[in-house]
């Protein structure tokens, strides 16, 4: 029988994309049955035509429905994926309540606001001020403990440590956090011109902290091949995308300091000597969304 994975406020454009060409290129899940849920119907109309193309595109394998109702997306669902950003009760967007938080932080000399992990190294979302988005995954998770029991809640949405550490205290949900994160180790390895299938890593962390704690290369140490490639291509270095930090001067000082290399939004974790305005942070990060 094919799975049914309820996608909770799939809004996410990006994340929401990837995960179902995950799902379609997954040989156990490519016939399932997809139902994606969101409050805001203009929103959830454009991910599900979206969805609905990548799919055609792709094979046009899965089953795809949508739906406003919480209680309905939940109903036999086998896996459950927590997407949602909470809106205060002023009904202002979550990334709205972020700007607030940024531009209050700013007058006091920290770029893009303190209000995140690690007091915003990140700059991703909430750390002191997200009960909204708490509570918003904690009622999420009491509707799969009392709807659908038996199914595993995949949390992607932020912060993922803090809410899946929430919902394991506060419920029985089955709740796994998950992060994107790790993919950044490969363009590490595509940067140094590495085959990918000839790497042994490791990556050890918690979510927008994660190191590369085993780096092997044919079975040898693979760390000599980065300081070389540090000492004759540092310099030049310039990044490949909006999100290409991997070596960027803030990732080496990293490096050189902590004796591992950072992963993905982790070279964003880093000191307050980055983020003090947005100069800096470029200059620093290269050329990274704002």
């Amino acid at each position: 029988m094919s799975p049914k994975i309820a996608f909770i406020r799939a809004g996410s454009v990006r994340l929401t994309l990837d995960l179902i060409n995950d799902i379609e290129h997954e040989k156990g899940l490519s016939n399932s049955s997809i139902v994606l849920m969101g409050i805001d119907e203009k929103s959830l109309d454009a991910i599900y035509k979206l969805t609905t193309r990548l799919s055609n595109e792709l094979g046009d394998s899965l089953e795809l429905e949508k739906t406003t109702n919480r209680k309905a997306v939940l109903q036999n669902a086998d896996y459950v994926i927590n997407t949602a950003l909470a809106k205060a009760k002023t009904h202002e967007d979550g990334y709205e309540q972020y700007e607030k938080t940024r531009k209050l932080a700013e007058r006091h000399g920290y770029y893009r606001g303190i209000d995140a992990q690690n007091f915003n190294r990140v700059s991703d979302y909430f750390t002191f001020t997200n009960y909204n988005q708490l509570k918003l995954a904690l009622d999420i998770a009491e509707s799969v403990q009392n709807i659908c029991p038996d199914a595993w809640l995949l949390n992607t949405a932020n912060p993922v440590f803090e809410i899946t550490q929430l919902v394991q205290r506060e419920t029985d949900a089955k709740i796994i956090g998950i992060c994107h994160g790790f993919h950044g180790a490969h363009s590490l390895f595509d940067t140094l011109g590495l085959d990918s299938s000839r790497v042994d890593w490791q990556v050890a962390g918690v979510n927008h902290g994660i190191w590369l704690t085993r780096f092997r290369y044919d079975g040898e140490n693979a760390y000599p091949i980065l300081d070389n490639w540090i000492k004759d291509n540092a310099s030049d270095w310039e990044p490949s995308d909006p999100w290409g930090y991997e070596l960027s001067p803030a990732a080496l000082d990293m490096y050189d300091f902590y004796g591992k290399m950072p992963i993905n939004d982790t070279v964003k974790n880093n000191t307050w000597k980055y983020h003090y305005d947005i100069a800096t942070k470029k200059d620093g990060m290269g050329n990274l969304v704002e």
